[in-house]
């Protein structure tokens, strides 16, 4: 990396994005404490071949807002110095190598907004250390590559400063319970907990708080019990994933414009409801297998679609009898035929009328002796 920029002292954005820059970045950050009143306030070093830890010369940083180093190769843990950026806004860490853990001083970035860390292979623990000065965090995108390796040990009854509108915390572990800090998010518009092993109830209400502004809801691979709202208003939701979980009861009276429902591997039971067509007008995909389900399925027809094909079948019989009849009165040749037709069917039902009942007779008569 070229070290030249560190002297650039009065440089307030820094954008090197999709290079092909390679090599650590230990003497490219460290050349910026040679300013005394360090200007930067965007580094994107996103998409390059960048590799090894990041350094502790990061935290010489002050005055960064925006910080990218997606997309390149680095490994190891967030260095300690992160919470020294008490201006940053946005994070982004994703589609690296990094597997060590996230530092407590973390928790000191309280304008913190967007936080992004998916695609990595994150371990360690994360406690109210890490989150309980996060009073700006509205993203959070943490989907890990390994199997729950990051634990979230946080206090069950906890109270985070933080409303979030999208949270993605796949493959990391925060049950068995689904916790308070969890259960007062009201504002989400995008919620993914799959594989986060929890093993409990969900409370109807978190589902009714959220439900008017959720445009895209994951919830799978856990063991969720309990039922689900009997009516749930969800206009925005595009996508609902609940499966392989412990969820029983009714299939919910879903007011939404999905067009992917996921509900297989539960314990649903009873019938489909019957408007199912009318609730969820845009489904394009719909898996309800290996549940309790029951009930007659022709029950579930769409009535508008039946009443469709009546018409129809009744305006093709009106159409074609008009053609019949309308070709009998102008084409002579037709006509003649048509009635020579007619009487030869009377002739023939007549004979058989006859014979059938002489046969008739000859086997009452054969039934007396």
């Amino acid at each position: 990396m070229p070290s030249f920029f560190g002297h650039l002292c009065k440089l307030k954005v820094l954008d090197l994005s999709g290079n092909k820059f390679s090599g650590n970045i230990d003497g490219f950050l460290g050349n910026f404490s040679a300013c005394l009143n360090n200007s930067l306030q965007s580094l994107d070093l996103s998409a390059n071949q960048l590799v090894g830890k990041i350094p502790n010369s990061l935290g010489t940083l002050e005055s960064l807002r925006y910080l990218s180093l997606a997309s390149n190769l680095f490994w190891g843990s967030i260095p300690a110095s992160i919470g020294s950026l008490s201006s940053l806004q946005q994070l982004d860490l994703s589609f690296n190598q990094m597997n060590g853990s996230i530092p407590e001083s973390f928790g000191q970035l309280s304008e913190l907004v967007e936080l992004y860390l998916q695609v990595n292979s994150w371990e360690g623990v994360i406690t109210e250390a890490q989150l309980m000065n996060l009073t700006s965090l509205e993203y959070v995108i943490l989907k890990s590559n390994t199997n729950q390796s990051l634990v979230f040990n946080v206090t069950y009854n906890w109270v985070p400063p933080f409303r979030l509108k999208q949270l993605d915390l796949d493959s990391c572990l925060i049950g068995p319970k689904f916790p308070i800090w969890l259960q007062v998010q009201s504002e989400l518009n995008s919620v993914s907990l799959q594989n986060t092993g929890i093993l409990d109830t969900i409370p109807e209400e978190w589902f009714s708080k959220i439900s008017s502004q959720i445009t895209s809801l994951y919830l799978a691979n856990n063991q969720i019990m309990g039922k689900l709202p009997h009516q749930i208003v969800s206009p925005k939701l595009g996508v609902i994933d609940l499966s392989h979980n412990y969820f029983k009861g009714p299939i919910p009276l879903w007011f939404t414009n999905a067009t992917h429902i996921y509900l297989q591997n539960n314990f649903f039971s009873g019938p489909i409801p019957s408007n199912i067509g009318d609730l969820m007008p845009s489904l394009e995909y719909l898996d309800l297998s290996e549940n309790l389900l029951n009930g007659d399925v022709e029950e579930n027809e769409d009535k508008s679609e039946m009443l469709g094909i009546f018409i129809s079948m009744a305006t093709g019989f009106v159409v074609g009898l008009c053609s019949v009849c309308g070709t009998l009165l102008i084409k002579q040749s037709w006509r003649k035929a048509y009635f020579q037709f007619v009487d030869h069917m009377k002739d023939s039902v007549s004979s058989i009328i006859i014979l059938g009942m002489i046969h008739l007779r000859r086997k009452m008569g054969l039934s007396r002796i």
